[in-house]
């Protein structure tokens, strides 16, 4: 390209980059590239992990905290079941699929606070009778009590006491909840007060 300034001729050269310039520009920003986005992919791995982690922690506690208020206020343990086998009068029970908590309500009459695992949910109901179980799919029959999920992602829980369940003054209660592999428990031990 040639430039007219006043008489003079000035040949000037257009600036820009070759294909092999910006092939080599590109190349060293993709080599540069590959450890920053291991370095946030590795992260937010991590933090979705731990995301996980305090989501389930805090579901457990829900969980641990709606146990532990009525069982305190509770005349103790009436039944312990784990599938058809009752485990009542032993000291120690794993993967526990229903609780049950004798109370007396305000005129003096018995209650029954149940606690059931199913599906991963954890169930809770209330009824005059210890027998009913917790109407799970909405078709409430006779022998069903309605109830709600208090909890989700259970996986496991755990009871165990220094005697048989049906005489302990307490007992210690451990839940483990898991959710795309990632794990987590939370236990409490519980005095019954009104034993």
């Amino acid at each position: 390209m040639i430039a007219r300034v006043g008489d003079l001729n000035i040949k000037v050269k257009k600036k820009g980059f070759t294909l092999i310039e910006v092939l080599i520009v590109i190349s060293i920003l993709g080599i540069v590239m590959i450890p920053l986005s291991n370095f946030f992919f590795t992260n937010y791995k991590a933090l979705n992990e731990v995301s996980k982690q305090v989501d389930l922690q805090s579901e457990g506690e829900k969980a641990i905290k709606k146990i532990v208020d009525f069982a305190i206020g509770s005349k103790g343990i009436l039944e312990v079941k784990k599938g058809a086998e009752d485990l009542s009068r032993k000291t120690n029970g794993g993967n526990i699929d229903r609780i049950v908590f004798k109370t007396v309500d305000d005129s003096g009459s018995d209650l029954y606070e149940i606690f059931e695992v199913a599906d991963n949910k954890l169930w809770h109901g209330t009824s005059g009778d210890s027998n009913k179980i917790i109407d799970k799919d909405g078709s409430l029959s006779a022998n069903e009590v309605s109830g709600m999920v208090i909890a989700e992602n259970i996986q496991v829980v755990n009871l165990g006491a220094s005697e048989s369940f049906i005489n302990a003054d307490g007992v210690k209660l451990i839940i483990v909840l898991s959710k795309d592999k990632v794990t987590s428990s939370v236990e409490s031990e519980v005095y019954f007060r009104n034993k």
